[in-house]
């Protein structure tokens, strides 16, 4: 990311109301259920978790970001972010994301 943008909200495992009509009421549980699948080592399903997580963190990435480069920036740190914690996901606890405002 360049100098002076602040960093766009995290995908964090919480349970939290979802701003907006991209990400339904049974998205988490299914999120949830991939994730844990991934951890396993299931490819398949973590491929199905990025392709569905990802319009609604683009739409999030959307309303903090005015230039698509920065928006598809900001997608490609935090689909990073998943990969790189997704060994410490606790499938005890939802997956989704943490609310937050730009």
């Amino acid at each position: 990311m360049s100098a002076g943008r602040h960093s766009p909200a995290s995908l964090t495992i919480v349970s939290a109301s979802m701003p907006d009509n991209s990400h339904k009421a049974g998205d988490s549980a299914e999120w949830s259920k991939l994730m844990a699948r991934s951890q396993d080592g299931d490819r398949e399903a973590y491929r199905t978790l990025l392709e569905a997580a990802t319009p609604y963190i683009r739409s999030l990435a959307a309303r903090c970001f005015k230039q698509p480069t920065d928006v598809e920036d900001a997608v490609q740190d935090v689909l990073l972010t998943i990969h790189t914690v997704r060994h410490a996901y606790d499938p005890g606890r939802p997956f989704g994301a943490k609310q937050s405002a730009c």
